[in-house]
């Protein structure tokens, strides 16, 4: 990613913290621009932009790009990418549930010692707290002591608040503002009608109850204690799904064989071995706390299911829905992304569960292979050839015919069951990894409820 910057010989370590929490919309009557003061904060979002290594990175893909029947040009294509890139376009709500982060040290635009004489008064240095006044306006960050620049430059839609160190610790009042108490209390002193505001004079205005500094330093110590836990931890499960993509890659390809296994793969296309069916009938207005019959609807096989579903979740008291066999495999049938999107397969271990539209229903006719083998062997090694076959520009279609298509490389049902094994055992640490990271970020809310209101003293 690149941006115009200044002279290289006048370059000073100033950063401009927009990227810091997100974009403030901003309103209001249109002004003259001088363009000298127009800084490019535009990025180039392509192949080459840097994204989590779990991510799929960025995607565009042509839908039509050629001379059509009626012998006239036409381009149209669609696009997509991860939040989890670049600069982070969820920041800060990446970093925390309730939205709130110290600093994202990177991504910056740098400017001159003449530009950032300009802007002296928006000025930042390691100690001061910066916060967010229009917009989303309870968001907090601090330049902490590690912050990779000595200074930094806010914009006009943030403000600063620079602590008396002989009276407050920096770390404790990030912590404070971050709490639930001066979070509400921003919230409902929250200015204007379609744009929120939060301004100086009532920041200054805010009463604080704070401990002594010393006690203040100690509480700010343990909550960052269990911060540095939860950044090793959300790290830690960032590895173990490298890796885990990199085993399933090794085994479901055939490049890695099990111990004990020998023998060709066959190959067989999937219409072969299953048959292909829809959902029907169901929708989300048919989801019900008080039905008795499990559901699943296709907007679920992107959010709350994995490749295996041991049980439905939801539940209907409608009479809709394809009942389900305990083995079926489910790929979704429809995207407003792109096709790529579709190409996530769920072995359903479950019968009778009513399956809703849009739902492709891959139904074995004998015992050719192991359903939780061929979700994962659809969704990593087969996804490009999945993405290829849908269809679309505004909503984006998967058939059962184009499934069914596809060419399958299969190892006996024994070996299949065999990796299907080791793939399972490796979501089984996950999942458990991942309840561990949710209990770490409860327990971290609740000692913020107690030490910060001081309804637990530390000694």
């Amino acid at each position: 990613m690149s941006l115009t910057m200044m002279d290289s010989a006048k370059i000073l370590a100033l950063a401009v913290v927009l990227v810091v929490f997100g974009a403030a919309r901003i309103g209001g009557t249109a002004e003259m621009i001088d363009p000298a003061k127009i800084v490019d904060l535009t990025y180039t979002f392509d192949e080459h932009t840097i994204y989590w290594p779990t991510e799929k990175g960025f995607v565009h893909q042509f839908e039509k790009n050629g001379d059509t029947p009626q012998h006239y040009f036409y381009s149209s294509a669609n696009y997509a990418a991860p939040e989890h890139g670049g600069t982070h376009t969820d920041a800060p709500h990446h970093f925390s549930a309730d939205g709130i982060t110290q600093l994202i040290d990177n991504g910056f635009v740098f400017v001159s010692e003449a530009k950032a004489a300009e802007l002296r008064r928006s000025v930042v240095a390691r100690g001061d707290l910066v916060f967010t006044c229009w917009g989303t306006i309870n968001q907090v960050g601090l330049i902490g002591s590690r912050a990779a620049y000595p200074r930094y430059i806010i914009s006009n839609k943030q403000m600063k608040f620079t602590p008396d160190a002989s009276k407050a610790d920096s770390l404790f009042l990030f912590y404070l503002f971050s709490g639930p108490t001066l979070q509400r209390t921003i919230i409902n002193q929250s200015i204007g009608s379609s744009i929120p505001g939060f301004n100086l004079g009532q920041l200054r205005t805010l009463r604080l109850r704070i401990p002594p500094l010393r006690e203040q330093r100690t509480i700010a110590a343990t909550l960052s204690d269990v911060d540095t836990l939860l950044e090793e931890l959300t790290e830690f499960i960032a590895k173990k799904w490298d890796v885990r993509k990199a085993v399933a890659q090794q085994l479901l390809s055939g490049q890695t064989r099990l111990a004990g296994y020998r023998g060709e793969w066959e190959v067989k296309r999937l219409g072969e071995v299953a048959d292909l069916m829809k959902g029907k009938g169901l929708s989300k207005a048919g989801v019900s706390s008080s039905g008795t019959r499990p559901c699943l609807l296709y907007g679920e096989l992107f959010t709350r299911y994995g490749r295996v579903i041991s049980e439905a979740v939801s539940k209907t008291a409608a009479d809709g829905g394809l009942p389900s066999r305990a083995g079926d495999v489910l790929v979704p049938g429809s995207t407003t992304t792109v096709g790529i999107d579709l190409a996530i397969a769920s072995a359903l271990l479950q019968d009778g569960v009513a399956l809703g539209g849009d739902i492709n229903v891959i139904r074995q006719r004998s015992h050719s292979y192991d359903p939780v083998f061929l979700a994962n062997y659809l969704t990593h090694v087969l996804r490009r050839a999945i993405a290829e076959r849908a269809q679309g520009i505004t909503i984006v279609h998967l058939y059962g015919r184009e499934l069914s298509t596809l060419l399958l490389r299969l190892p006996s049902v024994a070996e299949q069951s065999a990796i299907a094994a080791v793939l399972c055992d490796m979501d089984a640490e996950l999942a458990a990894l991942e309840q561990r990271l949710a209990k770490t970020h409860a327990l971290k809310h609740g000692m913020m409820q107690q030490l910060l209101n001081g309804n637990t003293r530390l000694v």
